[in-house]
């Protein structure tokens, strides 16, 4: 960091911020960390075009002034570095801010400490880097051997991912390292997956920090074949992985009994969602074995969402919401029922992706009529919708999207609750 990196912190509190977060929040990281050269700087745009690749550029407002300083901020305000605005442009209504970078602090990390190096602390201690996002198994792990280098694994940590979902993976590289008898080493980076259009080449400007050229070692398949076997709680052969690793990654991939299940109800008003839901509930608690939270529509909207309105953008963010906590839910091996009505395709969507990417989701269509629903409307719903009373009532004046992928479609008014 800059020896006047105070003077720069006292100076900022007159100059615009700009926080800096996502990939550009890692580029940043990898400049202050010395792996992008001496003099670390955001490209201009005609800097970037001839390059090819826009890893270094910075988004920003437009209205950041050429000559000026600006302070770079992480999300909670740390300054991280001042940036001298060189130019600014604006691209396809998105602003973009150039100049070069003094850095004053790193970003702070509260794990891992000693495996975020500097490209000063890695240079000349090693031969070759290989760019790792996945765990190391036997067929890369006696590749990365078979070179006869001393090999620094840059383990990329995408931006902005959860350390729950990535810190497994940094365990199982530090396996490697400790079986490679001092053969491997291991450093942590901030970097976007290997296969999009910057992972790589930041990557390779790690390896070069650290005096050493990228390894291109063939892709393999045997990460997603460990993962198979234990969501399928069979046993993985050690000529496949290292025990240590195997074991480390069956708390990451339960087999079905283990995982964490979401059960979504969709459908009108009155067509007995609720109903339903809690009759699970009830049946799945005296199951035992599991915890289970039932989001219900009416509840999640006294406690979750009590400012919002019934607009269509509100009740997007409704339900957007009821995923993101069954999400959490399902993360952490629980089992959520949610009943919403969640009438829009594209948000019950979003809510299946956030929840298939840390467990399971079941979509269940009530697919009751809406005339059997009318009748059951004690509360008199449906004649204020269609007297103008309640707006954008689904059914009535906001139409219902009907599922296509749903797995599991009921109509109550054919069967029992039981």
């Amino acid at each position: 960091m800059s020896p006047d990196a105070a003077q720069l912190r006292a100076a900022s509190r007159d100059w615009p911020s700009l926080t800096v977060q996502g990939e550009a929040a890692a580029v940043l990281e990898l400049m202050l960390r010395g792996a992008l050269g001496a003099t670390p700087r955001f490209m201009t745009r005609a800097e970037a075009e001839a390059a090819g690749d826009a890893a270094l550029v910075l988004p920003a407002a437009a209205s950041c002034r050429t000559g000026e300083r600006v302070a770079l901020r992480d999300r909670e305000g740390l300054m991280l570095a001042a940036l001298l605005v060189e130019e600014n442009w604006d691209l396809g209504g998105r602003g973009y801010v150039a100049g070069a970078v003094t850095g004053v602090q790193l970003p702070p990390h509260y794990s891992f400490g000693a495996l975020r190096h500097s490209a000063d602390e890695l240079r000349g201690n090693f031969d070759a880097a290989f760019l790792a996002d996945e765990p190391i198994h036997r067929a890369t792990f006696e590749a990365l051997m078979a070179t006869g280098h001393r090999v620094l694994v840059i383990g990329a940590l995408p931006p902005d991912a959860d350390p729950g979902d990535t810190y497994p993976t940094v365990r199982c590289w530090l396996h490697a390292v400790e079986a490679s008898g001092g053969r491997l080493g291991l450093s942590l980076w901030p970097l976007p997956a290997p296969e999009s259009p910057h992972g790589r080449s930041l990557a390779t400007a790690i390896a070069r920090g650290a005096g050493c050229r990228l390894l291109d070692v063939p892709p393999s398949d045997e990460h997603q074949t460990v993962v198979s076997l234990l969501r399928e709680g069979r046993a993985v052969p050690e000529t496949l992985t290292f025990p240590a690793v195997a074991r480390e990654l069956a708390a990451a991939y339960p087999p079905p009994a283990r995982q964490g299940l979401t059960i979504f109800f969709t459908g009108l008003s009155g067509s007995g969602k609720s109903t339903i839901a809690n009759a699970l509930r009830e049946a799945l608690i005296e199951h035992g074995g599991r915890r289970v939270t039932l989001l219900d529509g009416d509840l999640v909207r006294h406690h979750l969402s009590s400012e919002l309105s019934f607009s269509r953008e509100h009740r997007e963010l409704n339900v957007a919401r009821i995923g993101f906590v069954a999400a959490e839910i399902t993360r952490h091996r629980g089992i959520a029922i949610c009943a919403p009505i969640a009438p829009h395709e594209a948000v019950r969507a979003r809510v299946r992706g956030m929840v298939e990417a840390v467990g399971k989701f079941v979509l269940v269509h009530v697919a009751t009529a809406i005339e059997v629903c009318k009748g059951r409307d004690v509360k008199g719903l449906y004649a204020k919708a269609r007297s103008g009373l309640i707006p954008n009532f689904t059914g009535v004046s906001d139409a219902y999207e009907a599922p296509v992928g749903a797995e599991i479609v009921i109509d109550t008014a054919a069967v029992s609750v039981a």
